[in-house]
């Protein structure tokens, strides 16, 4: 059987350790959209990428992030918020990686916009909802 949920005026510190875990992946989002900014001049001369190619990578993270705030948001709703976050950080995790062994400005673009798919999942799962609660006979509101 369950351990009883604790109403909402009562100290929980489960709650301060989901707000860690969830800023943590907003900061590491925020700052991953802009640290490529940086690296821009290491990869024009290293992946010998053009102008434009190194605005893609650069805006495709950005537009994916943006285009999917909605559709994370609905998806949490529908499969619980938390596996929805799960699944956004492990996706973040992977195309991280992949973007950092890009061989080719084509790829950097592909795993960068990938990137951004990734963190509007993790991000939006976990932020967007964060102040709501669901009813108490919910069955996404049961702890795991």
């Amino acid at each position: 059987m369950p351990a009883p949920r604790p109403s909402p005026d009562e100290y929980d510190p489960r709650r301060w350790a989901a707000l860690v875990v969830t800023m943590a992946a907003t900061v590491m989002d925020l700052i991953d959209g802009t640290v490529l900014q940086v690296a821009l001049p290491s990869l024009r001369g290293e992946l010998h990428a053009s102008s434009a190619q190194l605005e893609w990578t650069m805006a495709g993270y950005t537009l994916a992030f943006a285009a999917g705030m909605i559709t994370s948001s609905r998806l949490g709703d529908r499969y619980g918020r938390l596996r929805v976050f799960q699944g956004g950080l492990a996706a973040f995790v992977v195309t991280s990686v992949l973007t950092g062994l890009a061989t080719g400005p084509a790829m950097l673009v592909v795993t960068r916009i990938a990137q951004g798919a990734s963190a509007f999942a993790d991000g939006a799962a976990g932020t967007v909802h964060a102040p709501h609660r669901a009813p108490s006979d919910s069955p996404r509101c049961t702890p795991p």
